[in-house]
């Protein structure tokens, strides 16, 4: 590899920064995330100082470069990308000039154009670089080249010019003793100059080098050749000539379509596909997997492209409208005679049994290296007849459904697509509008990230919207999504391209129980849930309620974060809560939130008796534990359903402090206040008790008045707020330097070895 301007070599550096060179010449335009840059310079062993290295050499090949005009290396979204004319680099002309060739009409003007492309080699591509993704690359590249060799001897043929033909023929011919396309095309070629003794003798040492290399006899084709030339039968027409020499090879499929334009992030998954891909024990099925609008289309195309160049074989896409509201999921069937004529069989050869069709397409696909992208795929079944028998193809799959059957029974490998990080979500918003929005309007900037809540389809659109509207600003679209209904906001003209379209393409593919429960979901307020919570909401057996999450999570609805806890996507909770607003009886809503409330204050004035410090007095519940049992019977058990539920427990005192029930926000309220008191978070403290007291003066209740200024008087003095205790609790003794111990015994609840937590009086 080498770059020359004005005719002279540019000194490059050593191997390793050349290497760094020639990976972003391989994608001119393309953002290299830099943790990727480095595992592929690296081949996935990068040394500690990876970084700095690698920013050194970008430094001497930004100095190396300085003087060629129209060629930038920059650094862009976490990453690095070379901007430059792709004609300027031989690799991308030579594949320009070969797709050139497939529109050019008639023969000598196809073979002029392959042999401008021919010329543009120079021996083997990245010799001297020791790089698993360049050798991957020179390998693609050097099929295309024989088969674009192939091509042009075929349309030379055609076009009688044998003599010039044999000895390029007979050099190919030694470097490949078992291409037998080339080995015919130099028997015809050696026959038409009359050589017709040399032909068959080609053919005869071609046989003998099958039968020993390989262990197999001449394809058919060669042996009509062959058979052809013995009878003696005249070749030395251009027709006859042509017809020995076959058809026109069809194009490769080429089907990807266009990769994203703006691309940001996804470095981790970027990093976990390459290792999936790659290796000796590569997957060779790949379901990329996670919940709607959060780019598992993108991310797909943007790999596909990146791995097109090894597999030269072709590339297939398809649609499987697993989740289209307005046509059903492709049928194996229809999907396999899709595949099948994109790989050029004809019709009238295509089976009707769908066993049959599956079977031909293994035969058709077995030893090519191609690569299959099936987007938006529904189920296994869909997806499993269109898996090729061979382990030289690739399969990318897409789908809002986990699809483990494809990972248990056909080895797929599972990658999750999870919403974006606030960075990257930032990054992506530059990517399409440009860093000045982002930069004049930072604030802005982060409130749309976080009402996006790291979807892509979301943040694209409020892009979309933004570059629309002339003067509206960033801030003007955090002002339309935070005064109306956001998921209706998070739309543009076109229909197709709505959030709320695409979680409502997921949600009708649910079975009526499993919508009933994710409506239900829609009243929790925390930032997780059990299924505790979900069969409290639902008031529905535990085992019931398990199996129903368990469906939602298949079909990435919910999320299960940790052991036995779950998670709503904030845009998919606000889904839930408009199809239970639309879709249920405001009675039926009520009483499940009341059954809620109810479990919550029954199981944190439990918890709090079992600490022995709180002054909670629970009441009595409709609709409380089920099994009749103390909801925590221990102080081990009480501290650490505490620590799990705080910060549902803490949303549920705000939101019903802000919109009722009072009474439920101040006795929570109430109870935490024991669990503070042997936990002593600060800040939460204060939250939930200035919570509690807004909710008591609201209820107007002044016993409730008195109980949370007690509680908020605490909270202040542990925090040490001195003053502000003392205004709360009129009664409270001046601060000193040590408080009085309490009269009477008292449960203390210090750190134990057994059981975490040990209780003394």
């Amino acid at each position: 590899m080498e770059v020359r301007h004005r005719g002279r070599p540019v000194e490059l550096g050593h191997a390793r920064q050349r290497t760094v060179l020639a990976l972003l010449l391989v994608e001119p335009g393309v953002v290299h995330p830099t943790g990727h840059l480095i595992d592929l310079v690296w081949d996935g062993a990068p040394p500690p100082t990876a970084h700095n290295v690698l920013y050194g050499y970008i430094g001497r090949l930004r100095r190396c470069l300085a003087g060629i005009p129209d060629v930038a290396l920059g650094r862009r979204s976490g990453g690095y990308v070379l901007d430059l004319d792709r004609d300027l680099v031989d690799l991308h002309r030579f594949e320009r000039l070969l797709g050139e060739s497939r529109d050019r009409a008639g023969d000598a003007e196809i073979s002029a154009t392959i042999r401008a492309a021919l010329r543009l080699w120079r021996g083997r591509p990245f010799a001297g670089l020791d790089c698993r993704r360049l050798a991957a690359v020179a390998v693609a590249a050097e099929r295309d080249r024989l088969a674009a060799l192939r091509r042009c001897h075929e349309l030379e043929l055609r076009l009688g010019r044998h003599h010039e033909l044999v000895a390029e023929l007979e050099l190919l011919a030694e470097e490949h003793p078992t291409d037998e396309i080339t080995v015919r095309h130099l028997m015809i070629a050696l026959e038409r100059s009359e050589r017709r003794a040399e032909a068959l003798d080609r053919y005869a040492r071609t046989r003998r080098i099958l039968a020993e290399q390989l262990g197999i006899g001449p394809s058919g084709e060669l042996e009509r050749t062959y058979l052809t030339i013995l009878r003696a039968d005249p070749l030395r027409e251009p027709r006859t000539a042509a017809a020995l020499a076959g058809p026109a090879a069809p194009p490769r499929p080429a089907q990807l379509p266009a990769g994203p334009r703006c691309f940001a992030g996804r470095d981790d998954e970027l990093r976990a596909l390459d290792r999936l891909v790659g290796g000796d024990a590569a997957a060779r099925v790949v379901v990329m997997q996670g919940l709607p609008g959060v780019g598992k289309t993108a991310l797909a195309l943007h790999c596909a492209h990146r791995l097109a160049a090894g597999h030269p074989d072709g590339q297939l896409y398809l649609d499987l409208r697993g989740y289209d509201e307005e046509r059903p999921p492709l049928p194996p069937a229809d999907a396999l005679a899709t595949l099948l004529r994109s790989l050029n069989v004809p019709p009238h050869r295509l089976p009707a049994e769908p066993g049959e069709l599956s079977a031909l397409f293994r035969s058709v696909t077995a030893g090519r290296r191609l690569l299959l992208l099936l987007d938006n795929a529904a189920t296994a079944d869909q997806v499993r007849p269109l898996l090729p028998g061979s382990a030289s193809c690739l399969v990318l799959v897409t789908s809002r459904t986990r699809l483990t059957g494809l990972v248990a029974q056909d080895g797929a490998a599972m990658l999750s697509v999870r919403p974006l990080t606030a960075a990257h979500s930032v990054a992506l918003l530059r990517a399409v509008l440009g860093d000045r929005p982002v930069e004049r309007e930072p604030r802005a900037t982060r409130a749309l990230v976080e009402l996006c809540a790291g979807l892509p389809l979301a943040l694209r659109i409020v892009a979309a919207n933004v570059s629309a509207t002339a003067g509206r600003g960033l801030a003007g679209a955090v002002e339309d999504l935070a005064s109306s209904d956001r998921l209706t906001a998070l739309a543009t003209d076109d229909e197709g391209l709505a959030i709320q379209r695409a979680f409502d393409m997921s949600y009708r593919v649910l079975d009526e129980a499993s919508r009933e429960l994710y409506r239900t979901l829609g009243l929790l307020v925390g930032p997780d849930f059990t299924v505790r919570h979900a069969a409290v909401l639902a008031d529905l057996p535990e085992p019931r309620t398990r199996a129903l999450l368990s469906r939602l999570q298949a079909a990435n609805m919910i999320e299960q974060h940790t052991d036995g806890r779950y998670r709503l996507h904030d845009l998919l909770r606000l889904f839930a809560l408009q199809r239970l607003r639309e879709q249920e009886a405001p009675d039926r809503a009520a009483a499940a939130r009341d059954r809620l409330l109810s479990w919550y204050l029954d199981t944190s004035g439990a918890a709090a008796s079992a600490l022995r410090t709180g002054t909670g007095r629970p009441r009595p519940a409709a609709g409380g534990p089920r099994d009749g049992r103390p909801a925590v019977p221990t102080v081990s058990d009480a501290l650490l359903w505490f620590e799990r539920e705080r910060a549902n427990l803490l949303a549920t005192v705000h939101e019903c402090a802000d919109h009722g029930p009072y009474e439920a926000a101040w006795r929570i309220a109430d109870t935490m206040g024991g669990y503070f008191r042997v936990r002593p978070f600060g800040g939460d403290w204060l939250a939930a008790a200035e919570a509690g007291l807004t909710a008591a003066r609201r209820a107007g209740d002044r016993n409730a008045i008195a109980s949370m200024r007690l509680s908020l008087a605490r909270a202040r003095r542990h925090a040490g707020q001195d003053e502000a205790a003392r205004r709360h609790d009129p009664e409270a003794p001046r601060p000193r330097s040590r408080p009085p111990e309490p009269p009477g015994p008292v449960e203390t609840v210090v750190p134990g070895p057994a059981s975490g937590y040990l209780s003394r009086p």
